[in-house]
């Protein structure tokens, strides 16, 4: 093919493929804290403009003759989609390490608004636990909370139950600084239920995973902040989630040849 005819054609498909827009990066930092919410919105907001943007990128591939496309025009597209499709691995792979499960991306519309410090402890009648990375509060009157803890919190889901303590407290192994343990049917009972939850239940307190006749861990981990949510929302957030893979829109279209 001619040089001429041969740089037309990329000028071609750079322009077309310039209506794609590429997603801006999500930042995911290494230290999360406070700003765990923030990062899953940011997160999900790049993962589903990700999957735009292949689609676009596809659509323009159709567009210019699929596999019948001038091979410069279908080796840029195809290089583009590649690209996108590892740079969403490592951003999502990275936020599975620093922050936790990938499929808490679903939470992003329930964490967007506004959130509150503290819970009173005395008006928490059960808990829900949606996966190792998050939690739920059901207060009366059909009220609940969803907590996305600031980090990944193992062995959480396995036990579905959960003492609450803060950062601050120390202890053996069977009291590591617990106010209260409580789970999907109310407070538990026994000698290791700890104290009614009569202190407020804050962000940066720590919950310590735990099933009645088991131990205690030393090793607790942080809450977030509480988003309001209903009742009905919060059931469907532990249908939907407990031990659910990443959803599809979580994942960019697979790696073209």
């Amino acid at each position: 093919m001619p040089p001429s005819r041969v740089a037309y054609g990329f000028l071609l498909v750079c322009s077309s493929a310039a209506a794609c827009d590429v997603p801006k990066l999500a930042v995911i930092p290494e230290t999360i804290g406070d700003n765990v919410a923030n990062v899953l919105v940011d997160v999900r907001r790049y993962s589903d403009a990700t999957v735009v943007y292949t689609d676009c990128l596809k659509a323009e591939l159709e567009d210019a003759g699929g596999d019948a496309a001038p091979a410069s025009v279908r080796s840029v597209l195809i290089a583009r989609n590649n690209l996108a499709v590892d740079e969403h691995k490592a951003v999502t792979d990275l936020y599975s390490e620093r922050v936790g499960p990938l499929a808490n991306l679903r939470l992003a519309e329930y964490v967007a608004g506004e959130s509150r410090d503290c819970l009173q402890g005395s008006v928490i009648e059960r808990t829900g636990v949606v996966n190792d990375g998050a939690v739920i509060f059901f207060l009366g009157d059909r009220q609940a909370y969803l907590n996305v803890l600031q980090a990944t919190c193992p062995g959480l889901a396995r036990e579905g139950e959960f003492f609450v303590g803060n950062s601050s407290a120390t202890g053996t192994p069977n009291s590591p600084g617990a106010r209260g343990a409580i789970g999907p049917g109310g407070m538990a009972s026994g000698p290791y239920a700890g104290t009614p939850l009569s202190r407020r239940v804050c962000n940066h307190d720590q919950i310590f995973p735990y099933k009645e006749g088991g131990t205690r861990r030393v090793v607790g981990c942080n809450l977030g902040r509480f988003y309001g949510v209903s009742e009905e929302q919060a059931l469907q957030i532990l249908t939907s989630l407990a031990g659910a893979p990443a959803a599809s829109s979580e994942s960019a279209a697979p790696a073209a040849q």
